[in-house]
């Protein structure tokens, strides 16, 4: 199944992030609900919820946990080829197999989720239309 991404921040080519948002839409065109909006944070990121008693706090490198739209990955940053890995395996682990990810414009997302509706509208209010 193809799936459309948008990252809704700037990722410079030699960047590495600690964590990042992504928007997901299944690639049907004919599909009108709401976008995934997942957030993955590495390990670096998550420090401040993770505790001794906490099941992150167990991860070991390359491991991961999900819930729902969020995924702690064992790692201490990312690259965004490392990052959309990591959208891969979410998809995976979510039950699509043979997932192919296809990047799309933030038109394709606009209103598609609450942080898109909050981005459509701080834009209109600064008068721009894309990010």
């Amino acid at each position: 199944m193809k799936w459309k991404y948008y990252i809704p921040a700037e990722w410079k080519p030699d960047e590495r992030h600690t964590w990042e948002d992504v928007w997901l839409l299944p690639g049907d065109e004919n599909y009108r609900g709401e976008s995934v909006w997942l957030t993955i944070d590495s390990l670096t990121s998550a420090t401040e919820f993770l505790d001794e008693g906490h099941q992150h706090s167990q991860l070991q490198p390359g491991e991961f946990s999900i819930d729902g739209g969020d995924m702690i990955v064992g790692v201490n940053d990312f690259s965004k080829n490392e990052f959309l890995d990591w959208v891969e395996v979410w998809l995976r682990e979510s039950g699509f197999v043979d997932s192919e990810l296809l990047e799309a414009s933030y038109e394709d997302f606009k209103d598609s989720n609450p942080e898109a509706r909050a981005v459509s509208q701080a834009l209109d209010e600064k008068g721009m239309k894309d990010i």
